[in-house]
């Protein structure tokens, strides 16, 4: 998972300063997949800003001055074509990367989302199938985790045949 990519997700949905922004991805426990710091936040978004992907305004709260930062139209751009990266440009680890997407998924509207699921569905069924291709080749111990992946992967197709009609179904997401 990137941290690019959580953080630009986390200001597409509104600017905030670094703090809270720390607080949102701990909340979500994007912590639990990547190490950040609000030093290593703090290195990234003037990366950001040095692009020109997010500008930076001081505000005074609660007696201090703080910089809460939005993202840009270039910042935007920058997101979406990362996020459409992720899964049509290169074989993905699916179980991880597809999270990093999840995420995202209420800062894109409902066609890109059930793309997306699709996409995942479709990685996923290539994963399927090269396990599929390799089990009698391989030792009982092997078989046994080709087994277990292939349960796996099948509960996670079926999962997206959920969300996807839960977005179906759901008439205010856009």
């Amino acid at each position: 998972m990137s941290l690019d990519l959580v953080m630009l997700g986390e200001l597409k949905r509104k600017p905030q300063h670094i703090g809270e922004m720390k607080r949102n991805l701990k909340n979500k426990n994007i912590h639990k997949v990547i190490r950040f710091t609000l030093g290593s936040m703090y290195m990234k978004v003037k990366e950001f800003e040095k692009k020109e992907y997010v500008v930076g305004e001081k505000r005074e709260e609660k007696g201090k001055e703080i910089i809460v930062y939005s993202i840009t139209p270039k910042g935007i751009n920058f997101f979406e074509k990362v996020l459409h990266g992720r899964f049509f440009h290169y074989e993905t680890n699916i179980y991880v990367d597809a999270n990093e997407l999840i995420v995202n998924f209420e800062y894109i509207n409902k066609k890109d989302q059930l793309n997306y699921l699709d996409e995942i569905k479709n990685e996923l069924g290539k994963k399927k199938e090269k396990l599929y291709q390799n089990k009698n080749f391989v030792s009982c111990t092997d078989k046994m985790i080709f087994r277990q992946q292939i349960k796996v992967i099948s509960a996670l197709e079926e999962w997206i045949e959920d969300e996807k009609n839960e977005i179906l179904a759901d008439k205010t997401n856009g």
